[in-house]
């Protein structure tokens, strides 16, 4: 397998050169099983990775497919960087809520959330996910925008179709900075200079500011 990751590491890794990562362990082909019952190194692995059928069986990413199969973007050429670490593109085309996870985009494309499949992924290998991170697709009625951003001294809201009942402010790191009655219009005076996520109470994702 040398040739299809030609790759050095800055650290050694003794006695564990052929052992499986964290992400292979939730991947299968239909034909060969499960990745962390084909030996390594093998002509048999070689097949697994170029054989176009590899799955994610992680209960996280299921639940968040709505238990239809994750494919895996592993084409008959071999792709370092690409091949086994992406999701598979025509699956996700664009304009799917979980795009910005595959190998390829388009000019113009624009996509700044991982997708809830990823999420759920990134939850199965057991990273913690944050309580505000939604599973659910992102609608229009449930986002926010801040104007002017950056901005000095007072924000503006905008959002689709209802207003909310309370903001909170964090920090870069998480902290709560503020908790407020819902208002259009913020006042931003006091904070100190840096990024913010302001949250409309009910939303899924946060809106992230710059307080110059």
């Amino acid at each position: 397998m040398a040739d299809l990751f030609p790759l050095m590491t800055s650290f050694p890794w003794p006695g564990r050169e052929t052992m499986p990562g964290m992400c292979e362990r939730f991947l299968q082909a239909s034909t060969q099983g499960r990745r962390v019952d084909v030996p390594n190194p093998s002509a048999p692995l070689g097949s697994f990775f170029t054989s176009n059928q590899l799955r994610w069986n992680g209960p996280e990413g299921l639940q968040a497919s709505g238990g239809a199969t994750v494919r895996i973007y592993s084409p008959s050429t071999f792709a370092l960087g690409s091949s086994c670490v992406h999701l598979n593109e025509s699956t996700y085309p664009n304009s799917n809520p979980n795009e910005l996870m595959t190998p390829f985009s388009s000019p113009g494309d624009a996509n700044h959330w991982p997708g809830p499949i990823c999420i759920g992924m990134l939850a199965d290998i057991g990273w913690s996910i944050a309580p505000d991170v939604g599973l659910a697709e992102l609608r229009n009625e449930d986002t926010w925008s801040v104007h002017p951003n950056p901005a000095e001294d007072r924000i503006t809201l905008r959002g689709e179709a209802r207003h909310g009942t309370s903001i909170t402010i964090r920090d870069a790191q998480g902290r709560i900075i503020r908790l407020q009655a819902f208002a259009s219009a913020i006042d931003i005076a006091t904070l100190q200079p840096g990024t913010y996520l302001l949250q409309v109470d009910g939303s899924v994702a946060p809106a992230r500011f710059v307080k110059y």
